[in-house]
């Protein structure tokens, strides 16, 4: 196996209203994402189609990118991949760069993922038991007067 070779085997489905980011090349491992869920992105689109060596997914969140970063994505099995951990609940945004500053952004409407809130499910909490109380026997003494 080659150093550095990340191998992800995954069946892709695609996510919400996506079905146009599959034609598009844009494959996602989960059909609802989570806040705290690891996802696997695969991307087989206009880059890669056009012979793109190396291809970095850009990711944001919300309407103003909070939190980008560049991931360099790594070719397995006819596609590039990356593993994320979504961090915030909103929208993950999602568009895709080659090394020239070539870009793929759905024409300019990026890919975006409805991500869900993380929800805490409640701790059942052990019964309270009861202290056992120790019985104090009073011995009280009548007083003649």
């Amino acid at each position: 196996m080659e150093k550095n070779k990340l191998i992800i085997k995954v069946g892709f489905i695609v996510l919400n209203k996506s079905k146009a980011y599959e034609q598009n090349g844009i494959f996602i491992s989960k059909q609802k994402i989570t806040v705290g869920d690891e996802i696997i992105v695969g991307y087989k689109g206009l880059l890669a189609s056009s012979g793109a060596k190396q291809v970095y997914m850009h990711v944001g969140y919300g309407e103003t990118w909070e939190e980008c970063e560049d991931i360099p994505m790594i070719f397995s099995d006819g596609m590039f991949k990356v593993k994320l951990t979504v961090k915030k609940e909103g929208v993950l945004g999602i568009v895709f760069k080659d090394p020239v500053e070539n870009w793929d952004n759905n024409s300019g409407q990026n890919y975006n993922f409805k991500v869900h809130k993380k929800v805490e499910r409640a701790k059942k909490e052990a019964p309270v038991k009861a202290k056992k109380t120790e019985k104090v026997a009073v011995k009280t003494k009548k007083v003649k007067k």
